[in-house]
């Protein structure tokens, strides 16, 4: 078994996959139940498990296939809570005009997705949005046309999740946006590229190429930072970015 395609760990539960993309592992800790949830061909034939995520016992992951006329990925994500529970289906490609799910977090309620990398041929409209697991109610939070204001690299911690957006031709920033209060904040805006934002409780990290000459376009830098930020219970930014 060539596990290496990431692994979630919470509540006792760990989801893990394969390097290839073929198959997606569910595992109890507190009892040593394992077994396989999804199996696919891998990336090298279009068809994928994953990735999936595990959160209060609960796990929802993403089986994907890639189709063509256009080119286009397919992708159902399922919900399933203890081991050897049916599966559940939250969301379907092909009944949803075609749009593939990308999972970047879930937080036992919400789970946040965004659409693939804009196409200009096929769709230049880059979205992000939160899925309610046992509503099934769908939230559009943010959106951006090729080829700028693109937006994606989301990433979720509890109530709260960041992305990337892109200013202009030369300048993303980090965005945060609050869940239950629907408010979204700048959290970096200096005059360079920031790229692969992380959260993690009050602090929000990125990568930041201030002090970097760079080349070839877009966040292709030699030597950049690590900027952190802290930010309140409302979030608001209370404190200055520091390396």
């Amino acid at each position: 078994r060539n596990v290496g395609g990431g692994w979630i760990i919470s509540d006792g539960h760990v989801a893990y996959g394969t390097a290839q993309g073929d198959a997606l592992w569910f595992l109890d800790l507190a009892t040593g139940a394992e077994e396989p949830v999804c199996t696919a061909d891998g990336y090298s034939t279009g068809s994928t498990c994953g990735p999936g995520f595990v959160h209060d016992g609960r796990l929802v992951w993403t089986e994907s296939v890639l189709a063509t006329r256009p080119v286009h990925w397919q992708t159902r994500t399922f919900i399933r809570g203890s081991v050897g529970e049916a599966p559940r289906l939250l969301w379907d490609s092909e009944e949803h005009d075609g749009k593939s799910m990308y999972s970047r977090g879930f937080n036992g309620t919400y789970l946040l997705w965004e659409t693939p990398p804009p196409n200009p041929a096929v769709d230049p409209v880059s979205e992000i949005h939160l899925l309610n697991v046992d509503t099934l109610e769908d939230r559009l939070v943010a959106s951006g046309t090729y080829p700028w204001s693109v937006i994606g690299q989301a990433e979720l911690w509890g109530d709260r999740f960041v992305y990337l957006e892109l200013v202009d031709s030369s300048r993303a920033r980090v965005m945060m946006h609050q869940i239950s209060t629907g408010v979204t904040t700048a959290i970096g805006d200096s005059p360079c590229d920031h790229y692969d934002p992380a959260i993690w409780e009050d602090r929000v990290a990125w990568i930041d190429s201030r002090n970097e000459e760079c080349y070839g376009g877009y966040w292709i830098c030699e030597n950049p930072d690590v900027y952190v930020r802290f930010v309140d219970a409302s979030g608001r930014v209370v404190e200055n970015e520091g390396s």
